[in-house]
């Protein structure tokens, strides 16, 4: 989780290279790249400092919270406040 798509490209490009697949949700809208995954134990969802900042940060934690009921986070790891 970032607060737009800058700041989660620049936190990516810090890093290793993943071994598996990244997703960037960055908005209200990407919210919606969950439906259907099956997030395991083994998944990790790295949630940066201020994901939910800015004019659409309200609308972005409802969508996320909305997620999180219906379990597509499933059992997957959390880190929270990350730095970008």
């Amino acid at each position: 989780m970032a607060p737009d798509a800058s700041t989660a490209r620049r936190y990516l490009d810090r890093r290793p290279p993943p071994a598996g697949e990244v997703l960037v949700i960055a908005s209200p809208a990407s919210v919606a790249c969950l439906d259907g995954l099956h997030l395991r134990r083994s998944d990790r969802v790295e949630w940066l400092r201020g994901w939910s900042d800015g004019a659409r940060g309200r609308e972005f934690a409802g969508a996320v919270e909305r997620a999180a009921v219906v379990g597509h986070f499933g059992g997957a790891r959390h880190a929270f406040a990350v730095d970008a």
